[in-house]
């Protein structure tokens, strides 16, 4: 979505299957944005999950580029785990 000031707002999930995740560490799998940015946009993750704190540790982002980012994932157990992410940017 391209916004009045021109800053563009593009939205996903990504599934981390329990056979990628690695238990007690962090897994990572990339996305690539379907349009991209002129400078690397901000990306907000959030984990679909009842677990926080419990079995499932948080996400973050690392290595955001104008066509993609990193996402990772830190959960103690095997269990498929779907994240969230929105980017926005010019």
């Amino acid at each position: 979505i391209k916004l009045i000031d021109h800053t563009i707002l593009q939205c996903g999930s990504i599934t981390f299957k329990g056979t990628d995740i690695i238990p007690n560490d962090q897994t990572k799998l990339s996305i690539e944005f379907e349009f991209p940015y002129s400078s690397p946009p901000v990306v907000v993750t959030e984990v679909h999950t009842t677990a926080i704190g419990d079995t499932v540790m948080g996400t973050s982002v690392y290595n955001v580029t104008t066509t993609g980012a990193d996402i990772y994932l830190y959960r103690t157990n095997s269990t498929t785990t779907v994240v969230s992410w929105i980017a926005y940017g010019l």
